[in-house]
């Protein structure tokens, strides 16, 4: 890939000034301190969530929000593994119904190799939708929305810091090593926990548009 200047971390820009919590948002959108969260979701002007489907890995529903300034927070994940679309106690769900409720989701932006799952939510209430499954340009439209491109100089995504599986797997996330050459495929390393950041990517993709993600914070 042409952005391994860290090896083969695939966000090697992301650093602990991405991490926020929400007594620092607060401060930072002069909100007062409450305990409920109805004035972050009015920050925002859509929020969306991103969904990837597994059953013996962990199922991630990731949540993010596009405030008015542009910038974008992941603002809660829910994370299991064995955790079912459908059935009695927790389920996918039965999360996504919290999610939209607690969020106001408009839209869940779902792993578009699982059809059947994507059926059931959209059967039971749940906005549904395949996502642009592009996986090098969403990673490229999750970098760009991290660029420090707004006017305050943070950077243009912010994770809530209880997000930790999220924070986690970005932190992590490695590209494909090239075994015939030097460098890396642009292409994601196989067998990683990276189930959160492919549900992340799928809600930036929905907020970001394709041509905006092409003015790269890395030259391209």
């Amino acid at each position: 890939a042409s952005f391994d200047s860290f090896g083969g971390t695939i966000y090697p820009g992301f650093t602990d000034n991405h991490i926020i919590s929400e007594r620092e948002l607060r401060l930072l959108y002069r909100l007062p301190n409450r305990t409920d969260d109805s004035d972050i979701r009015k920050l925002c002007r859509r929020i969306v969530a991103g969904v990837d489907f597994g059953f013996t890995s962990p199922s991630a529903i990731v949540v993010v929000g596009l405030l008015n300034d542009e910038r974008m927070f992941v603002l809660e994940e829910s994370y299991a593994a064995e955790r079912p679309v459908l059935g009695p106690g927790k389920t996918l769900l039965s999360e996504a119904k919290r999610l939209k409720d607690k969020w106001g989701v408009s839209l869940f932006s779902c792993d578009p190799s699982h059809p059947g799952a994507i059926n059931d939510l959209a059967s039971n209430g749940i906005p549904t939708v395949g996502a642009d499954n592009d996986i090098y340009n969403g990673i490229r439209r999750v970098a760009v929305a991290m660029a420090p491109t707004l006017p305050d100089g943070k950077p243009g995504l912010l994770v809530m810091d209880h997000c930790k599986e999220t924070i986690r797997e970005i932190r992590n996330y490695q590209w494909k090593p090239n075994r015939e050459q030097t460098g890396f495929l642009e292409t994601p390393a196989d067998n990683q926990s990276d189930h959160a950041c492919d549900a992340m990517k799928y809600s930036v993709a929905e907020l970001r548009p394709i041509d905006v993600a092409k003015r790269s914070a890395w030259g391209r």
